[in-house]
């Protein structure tokens, strides 16, 4: 059993969230983990069987129509990589949550310190944060116009649900319900409302913190600078719903030392460098390797007609 819709992002968005909402409907069966990450990492691994599989039917969803899975690393890939998912995949619906790009790379650089790293965030320097945010995949989660183009590029608009952090806020119960309808499960069957507004362990509880970590000023001005003209451009793309963020942005960039100016400058030439030329050999390798893969499992699909588009498209 192939997935009905796929949650493409983005980390530090609310996708946690939205999986343990999906989970206690009754009409949705999610994968065995809610990153199942197939297409991002496990396709160098893994076949079209074990895919399938992450979604076999064990009994306790006899009403599921809807299956899918939500894995924020999908935000991440290529334009080759989503038109060779949608030659898997060409009816999938899409979901995206994305939230003000200040917060969110802010959010993911805490996290990666403590969870990938292991190590403490208080005593983290600010060029330390400012050389973390120049980073590849950190960049790429928080271009949300890069993300939605690839995607709406492949699939078109209608697929394609975008809505934002602020709303699981500010309406939980109406973003599911309309979530729901998307993918074409039953809203009236939904847990109860006290299931979707409960709010689950906050990024500082998670780090061992009594509160939020403050954000320094100037991180504020380099990230606010960084993300304004993303934010401007993606504001028509989802019909006003940035401008909070913008005018939060706006306000950030207004008056920055001469120092900060100075040492963004550094940190996006000079320090980025080696990071940089890692990561791009890195990259040029998974895309070969993504290539090769792809095109077993569109193999495997073509074998066994799991869609009828394997069937008819051309090689990649």
């Amino acid at each position: 059993m192939l997935p009905t819709f796929l949650g493409i992002g983005s980390q530090r968005c609310g996708t946690s969230w939205l999986y343990r909402g999906l989970v206690k409907h009754p009409q949705v069966r999610m994968g065995r983990t809610k990153e199942v990450n197939f297409f991002y990492q496990y396709l160098r691994q893994r076949d079209l069987h074990w895919y399938e599989d992450q979604f076999a039917d064990d009994g306790g969803k006899p009403d599921a129509t809807v299956i899918g899975e939500i894995t924020p690393n999908y935000s991440k890939l290529k334009p080759a990589a989503v038109r060779a998912i949608h030659r898997l995949l060409p009816d999938v619906r899409l979901v995206y949550l994305i939230r003000d790009p200040v917060e969110r790379t802010w959010k993911q650089a805490l996290l990666e310190r403590v969870w990938v790293e292991k190590k403490p965030v208080q005593n983290m320097t600010v060029g330390q944060f400012l050389r973390r945010f120049e980073r590849a995949r950190t960049r790429r989660y928080t271009d949300y116009v890069s993300v939605i183009r690839t995607w709406r590029d492949v699939y078109g608009r209608e697929p394609l649900l975008i809505e934002t952090q602020d709303r699981i806020v500010n309406d939980a119960v109406g973003l599911y319900i309309d979530v729901l309808k998307h993918l074409g499960a039953d809203p009236d069957r939904r847990p109860a409302d006290e299931v979707l507004t409960e709010r689950k362990g906050q990024t500082y509880r998670h780090m061992g913190l009594q509160e939020e970590l403050p954000m320094p000023e100037e991180v504020r001005w380099y990230l606010s600078s960084s993300w304004l003209p993303m934010a401007r451009e993606l504001d028509p793309m989802i019909e006003g719903r940035a401008r909070p963020w913008i005018e939060r942005m706006e306000a950030a960039v207004g008056h920055p030392r001469s120092w900060w100016r100075v040492r963004r400058a550094l940190n996006r030439t000079v320090l980025r460098l080696p990071e940089a030329v890692a990561y791009g050999l890195y990259d040029a390798k998974r895309d070969v390797d993504f290539k090769r893969r792809f095109a077993l499992i569109h193999r495997q699909a073509a074998e066994r007609g799991a869609t009828p588009s394997v069937l008819s498209a051309s090689p990649a």
